[in-house]
């Protein structure tokens, strides 16, 4: 990851611990999946695909990729 992007990972795990439902389904078709995806970084050239487990209390991520 450049370095440039990492204040804005780091911001993007602090909103995941305490708002992980914010992000986007990750398919449309289920808007109540537990699978989510999000962008960031300045001019959202990052997207971080994670899963839910609300019974563990815990976010996952999945995929981290940027442009």
């Amino acid at each position: 990851m450049p370095a440039e992007l990492l204040g804005h990972f780091a911001e993007l795990i602090a909103f995941l611990e305490l708002t992980p439902g914010a992000g986007q389904p990750y398919q449309p078709s289920n808007p109540d999946g537990a699978m989510r995806k999000m962008t960031f970084g300045p001019n959202n050239e990052a997207l971080a695909t994670y899963v839910i487990l609300e019974e563990q209390r815990r976010v996952v991520l999945v995929s981290l990729i940027w442009i």
